[in-house]
């Protein structure tokens, strides 16, 4: 079977829908709580039960929805399978300059930069990296 969370933007959707629907589910639990203490104040015992069971019926319901097991995917859960399959590296990076013509390379390597500055302020070459040397003519 194949995964429905194709893209980096659905896995992201999926997850921040999961977190959507599990806070729907906490507040539907709370509701649920307080009522169940008004009715056990009231002595109303069977309304307090009845209000508690539905309470932790909310809530196991918000915990699935943070879960979003996905039987098609590998990993089973969202949160990983985001991870493993949508993370930023170098690969990504030149993938999506090639893709687009190297369109961002300049933002991209100023930041990259800029961030090797921060960390190590210091100067670095790389033989392989550096601009081709010109030669003079005999």
């Amino acid at each position: 079977m194949a995964c429905f969370l194709y893209t980096q933007e659905e896995a992201l959707a999926q997850m921040i829908a999961g977190y959507t629907n599990a806070f729907i589910w906490a507040q539907s639990a709370e509701t649920k709580a307080d009522t169940a203490y008004v009715e056990m104040l009231l002595g109303n015992d069977t309304l307090c039960k009845t209000a508690i069971i539905q309470s932790l019926h909310y809530l196991v319901n918000g915990l699935w929805a943070l879960s979003y097991p996905h039987s098609e995917c590998e990993p089973l859960y969202a949160v990983p399978y985001y991870i493993l399959n949508h993370t930023v590296t170098y690969r990504t990076i030149a993938e999506a300059w090639a893709k687009n013509s190297f369109e961002g390379r300049m933002v991209t390597i100023a930041f990259i930069d800029r961030m090797r500055q921060l960390l190590w302020d210091e100067e670095y070459f790389v033989k392989w990296a550096a601009a081709p040397e010109t030669s003079e003519g005999p």
